[in-house]
């Protein structure tokens, strides 16, 4: 919460796993930032729901199996924004069916356009990964170099 304080930048927290929170909260800084408050230092928190990689498991390394299905219980973001949605009469059960169905037929239309599209061209590889030299003659990587270099200032 106060990493930002030895700058002297003012320091926030917001409830990351709550989306409309986070919005309300991103919408009221971004406003008082464009009016001239300066930069802000902002801690979303959040829960990794999952681990880090599939050689991390989801419980047993870090927190046991049932912290992470306590957690997923209780701090699902989706969960909390349907019940808040519900709770304000925004949103109904034939709604939210209609909206999943929406949301289920784009994604199986993506996955779809994908899988019929042809892979890319190896050669492609490094385009648009790595930054080339600058007008400063900073470090720079082309892709094709076995590891960074920096380059000739003089």
């Amino acid at each position: 919460k106060d990493r930002g304080a030895g700058y002297g930048i003012p320091c926030h927290v917001v409830n990351g796993q709550d989306v409309i929170e986070t919005y309300t909260f991103f919408s009221r800084l971004v406003e008082s930032m464009r009016a001239g408050a300066g930069p802000q230092y902002v801690d979303v928190r959040t829960y990794r729901f999952k681990g880090h990689s599939m050689s991390d498991p989801v419980s047993g390394t870090y927190r046991s199996k049932e912290e992470v299905e306590r957690r997923t219980e209780q701090d699902d973001p989706i969960r909390i924004l349907r019940e808040r949605l519900f709770a304000a009469g925004a949103l109904d059960q034939a709604g939210l069916e209609k909206m999943d169905a929406e949301a289920r037929a784009l994604v199986n239309e993506a996955a779809a356009f994908a899988d019929a599209s042809p892979l890319p061209d190896p050669a492609n590889l490094y385009e648009h990964t790595y930054a080339t030299i600058n007008e400063h003659g900073r470090l720079f990587v082309d892709g094709r170099d076995e590891a960074p270099r920096a380059s000739d200032e003089s």
